[in-house]
């Protein structure tokens, strides 16, 4: 039982220098993707373990060689999750917000620290054996579960992160910057603030965030996204550099400012969301945004689709935008002009495959078509988030970092 107790208390460790940081970040940001067992921190605490005990005159030097390795692992980590949550103007931001954020992240690092030292403190050495043998078993289980779920690792490997990302700063990342095909195929790729620039305060505006609709490297497969469109009228499309490259700040940026702006003009601002609205918190933010009726999964009626992410499916969302555009005259003469805002649901990853993706992406642009031709007197402005996050790997290497189309319709 000493064995187990041992290690035991090193996986209590490693999950706690891995969870605690998430936590305090999670606690602003969107969702990060990651293991929540530190390998770095879980092989140091059991080599400073056993070297605490060892005699002889490089036993300092192995001790400081892990508790250094340790610190830099942490750190490592923080920035590895600061870089997957938030770029600096959201973190600037929030921590302008609430003095909160500071205490939440001082208390998270004091308890890493913590829980790290009580490890040290009251583990024994478990031998190199059964710790050879515990590691590879656990890398092993991670690598199956990883293999059946990508989107839940076991293990966080914050050292290797670190090089990862040293290694895509001192080489171009393709990702980063379109490339001269995708410059020439969609040549209004500098618009900024797209729902302001194409709001239309004579009528109804509806914008709608489509879920994880990022632009594709393959330029005939975002050209061929964008011809699902052509049926309209006034097609007006393009790409547009989304820095914060998350949901939440997406529908901040984009619904916040077309509610300032329209406000001023009597207009009555919407929103719906067909999942829960603990979903990224947004019982926080969207009712702060001071939208006169929010729409959630709970208090909508429809049916209930095998999401990742379990919500009301996006075709009963889009019934409820066309019950709500037609309770009324909506010409500039009527006192019921509205924006409604849509955060769709379709296309959030986790999910089955990419087969899976493009054919719900597909499902709910029609959807959208199919709303914007019954209301042609409705100005409709469909944007994306940010590329697909939550996704293996492999898949999300496939469109451009922190770019996303842009479609107005009529």
């Amino acid at each position: 039982m000493g064995i187990l107790k041992n290690f035991g208390l090193y996986i209590v460790a490693s999950i706690a220098a891995t969870v605690l940081p998430y936590l305090a970040i999670q606690y602003w940001s969107g969702i990060a993707y990651r293991g929540f067992m530190s390998f770095d921190i879980l092989v140091l605490s059991i080599l400073f373990v056993a070297f605490r005990y060892r005699q002889g005159k490089l036993r300092l030097a192995l001790l400081s060689f892990c508790f250094l390795g340790g610190i830099l692992s942490l750190g490592w980590d923080w920035e590895n999750l600061y870089q997957e949550s938030f770029d600096f103007a959201y973190w600037v931001e929030s921590f302008r917000e609430s003095w909160k954020g500071i205490f939440v992240l001082i208390l998270a690092f004091l308890l890493q620290i913590g829980s790290c030292t009580f490890v040290v403190s009251r583990a024994k050495p478990v031998g190199a054996t059964p710790a050879i043998l515990f590691i590879l078993g656990l890398v092993i289980v991670h690598n199956v579960m990883y293999a059946i779920n990508s989107t839940v690792p076991i293990l966080e490997f914050p050292a290797l992160e670190q090089l990862n990302s040293y290694s895509k700063n001192q080489f171009n990342d393709t990702r980063n910057k379109l490339s001269e095909a995708t410059l020439t195929a969609f040549p209004d790729n500098k618009s900024q603030a797209v729902s302001l620039k194409h709001l239309d305060a004579t009528r109804t505006n509806v914008i709608i965030l489509l879920e994880s609709w990022g632009v594709p490297i393959n330029v005939q497969r975002m050209q061929s996204e964008f011809a699902v469109f052509n049926t309209l009228p006034h097609v007006y499309s393009g790409l547009q550099k989304n820095d914060s490259s998350r949901t939440r700040f997406a529908e901040r940026t984009s619904f916040g400012n077309a509610i300032n702006a329209l406000r001023v003009h009597g207009f009555e601002s919407i929103y719906l969301f067909g999942g829960s609205d603990s979903l990224q918190e947004r019982f926080r933010y969207i009712h702060a945004m001071e939208f006169q009726k929010v729409f959630f999964g709970g208090n909508l009626k429809g049916d209930s689709c095998p999401y990742a992410q379990p919500g009301i499916c996006d075709k009963d969302i889009a019934t409820k935008i066309d019950s709500l555009l037609s309770e009324g005259p909506l010409d500039s003469t009527s006192l019921t002009r509205k924006m409604i805002a849509w955060t769709t649901l379709a296309t959030h990853f986790p999910m089955k495959d990419s087969a899976t993706y493009y054919r719900s992406l597909q499902q709910t642009q029609s959807l959208i078509v199919d709303l914007a031709k019954k209301h042609p007197e409705v100005r409709f402005i469909v944007l994306g988030d940010h590329e697909p996050l939550l996704c293996p790997k492999a898949f999300r290497t496939t469109f451009y970092r922190k770019w996303v189309p842009f479609v107005v319709l009529n």
